[in-house]
C-alpha cells in the first residue's frame, strides 16, 4: 500500500477498544504503544512522576528537539525541497541541538486548593 501511495507517511489506522478505553491514531503502532502501557507492559509517564495529582505539565526538551528536527526533515524531502532542507538543517538544527541540552523539567500547581475565583496561580518549575 505504501508503494501506490508514494508516501513516506502512510500509515495503517487502527482504533482499538481495551476495556473501558477506545485508542485510536493514524499510525498503528501508537495504538500498540498505548495498549501496551494500559496492559502494565511498559511504564506511563504518569508511573515516574512525583505528586501526579499536583503535575500539571511535563517539558523534556531533548524529546521535543528531536520531534521537530524529524518533522522538519519529513517535511522537507531532500530530492524534492533541497534548499529549504539545507536552510533549515544550516539554521534551525544548531538550535535544536542546543535544546537538547535542557533537561525535562514539570510543572506543578501549589499545594493550596486553587481560589474560586479566576485568579493568576503560583506554579513551581521542577527538574526531573
Amino acid at each position: 500500500n505504501q508503494r501506490k501511495m508514494r508516501s513516506s507517511r502512510y500509515f495503517n489506522a487502527k482504533m482499538a477498544l481495551w476495556k473501558d478505553y477506545l485508542v485510536f491514531s493514524a499510525d498503528d503502532a501508537l495504538v500498540n504503544n498505548v495498549i501496551s502501557v494500559l496492559e502494565k507492559k511498559y511504564p506511563a509517564l504518569s508511573d515516574s512522576l512525583p505528586q501526579l495529582d499536583k503535575t500539571a505539565v511535563v517539558l523534556n526538551p531533548p524529546k521535543v528537539a528531536e520531534l521537530i528536527k524529524q518533522a522538519a526533515l519529513d517535511s522537507f524531502p531532500a530530492e524534492q525541497e533541497s534548499l529549504f532542507r539545507e536552510s533549515v538543517s544550516r539554521r534551525m538544527f544548531p538550535a535544536l541541538d542546543r535544546i537538547k541540552k535542557f533537561s525535562a523539567v514539570s510543572v506543578v500547581w501549589p499545594s493550596k486548593a486553587p481560589s474560586e475565583k479566576p485568579s493568576w496561580e503560583e506554579l513551581t518549575w521542577r527538574t526531573q
